[in-house]
């Protein structure tokens, strides 16, 4: 008959600890690679966009030199004093501001309602108030609500910006709700959290029983 040798108080208690320490630094090191891996595609992006503006600012400085001269031909031929007057013809004329402006209120209505969520209905409201959109039928508005307002958000939950939730019935239908997405780590703190957590199951009497006989076995 084997004689079972049974570990010492204080070797199970520093191998307990050791072995969540080293839990604890293993999702670290998750966290770390994950981290680092979203750091290099936002640096892939920077240079994208860098790319794109030394290309903007090559164009403007052709477009310098092309307005100089017609100032000057504008000038010369005694038609204007001061060329720089004349109004700017801006190509884009969209209802909703400059470009990229209904994107943007948007995201700032549903960034701001975090980490609540609006509802679809809400969030026409607000944007039809900002914008002073005339939608005079119900078709005009559902019409808007769908190919306009309900693209835009199709697209920011595609690209990982926002996620919709599902709300209470309202008129037999299911409200759909937006909600600004959050990248979510767990801090330092939440992790040493979960050790203590994790301490007082293993000291609890009532996993004694489990946790001792795994040691001596």
């Amino acid at each position: 008959m084997r004689l079972r040798t049974r570990t010492h108080p204080a070797l199970k208690w520093l191998k307990g600890k050791r072995a969540r320490l080293a839990g604890v630094h293993s999702r670290i090191e998750e966290k770390v690679d994950e981290i680092a891996v979203r750091i290099g595609a936002l640096q892939a992006r920077v240079e994208k966009l860098r790319r794109r503006q030394d290309e903007y600012l090559a164009g403007m400085a052709d477009l310098d030199e092309e307005l100089s001269a017609m100032d000057a031909t504008i000038k010369g031929c005694g038609l204007m004093p001061d060329p720089a007057q004349i109004a700017k013809i801006k190509e884009w004329a969209g209802r909703y501001g400059k470009r990229g402006d209904l994107k943007n209120a948007i995201l700032q209505i549903i960034r701001e309602r975090s980490p609540g969520a609006i509802s679809t209905t809400e969030l026409y409201g607000l944007l039809v108030k900002r914008f002073c959109l005339k939608h005079t039928t119900y078709a005009e508005r559902q019409r808007w609500r769908t190919s306009t307002l309900g693209k835009r958000l199709s697209e920011m939950r595609q690209a990982g910006v926002i996620e919709r939730v599902s709300g209470p019935m309202l008129s037999g239908h299911v409200a759909l709700y937006w909600r600004w997405k959050e990248e979510s780590f767990p801090s330092m703190a939440e992790l040493r959290q979960e050790d203590e957590r994790d301490r007082e199951d293993l000291t609890d009497p009532a996993n004694q029983g489990d946790a001792n006989g795994a040691a001596d076995a």
